[in-house]
């Protein structure tokens, strides 16, 4: 019934989405956790607020931890503040290591000070540092396809000679 919710319409889809995820027991975790992936999906107002609540209120980990995956999709100031939040503030590494990968995700100007903050950080978890550090030596697409641009652009050579164009 949730994967029928992908081909509705955001207005129709968010009410029985936000219904899912208010359910509280463990056993609808699994429920929860494919809702958010459909609402990270619908590019509706709704969506920075729904992924920000689950993220903040959701009793299981699994669903918290998923919510952080998807509000790196999302672009908003809201979302690039809740992330750098979980980033400074959570006592939970693996969150954290999560909220830095979001935050990398997003390309944020306010994300990237929050993991460079981090990455110099002397007194941050060494795990969370190493995420950090890699995820700010990451290339940028735009960098990546300028760099790829310019190895095409030169040709390659073989034993010296130069091949065709790629």
């Amino acid at each position: 019934a949730l994967n029928a919710l992908m081909q509705m319409n955001a207005d129709q889809a968010m009410p029985v989405l936000r219904a899912v995820l208010a359910r509280r027991d463990a056993c609808s975790a699994y429920l929860r956790e494919k809702a958010l992936f459909i609402v990270s999906q619908k590019h509706s107002p709704e969506t920075e607020d729904i992924l920000l609540d689950a993220v903040s209120h959701d009793p299981d980990p699994e669903v918290r931890k998923k919510g952080v995956f998807w509000l790196g999709q999302v672009n908003g100031d809201s979302a690039a503040r809740a992330l750098t939040q979980i980033l400074n503030t959570s006592q939970d590494e693996e969150l954290r290591e999560d909220a830095v990968f979001a935050l990398m995700q997003q390309h944020s100007e306010q994300g990237q000070r929050a993991v460079r903050a981090i990455a110099e950080d002397d007194k941050a978890p060494a795990g969370l540092r190493e995420k950090a550090v890699c995820g700010l030596g990451q290339p940028r697409p735009k960098e990546k396809a300028t760099f790829l641009r310019g190895v095409c652009g030169r040709g390659a050579t073989t034993g010296g000679e130069r091949t065709e164009e790629l």
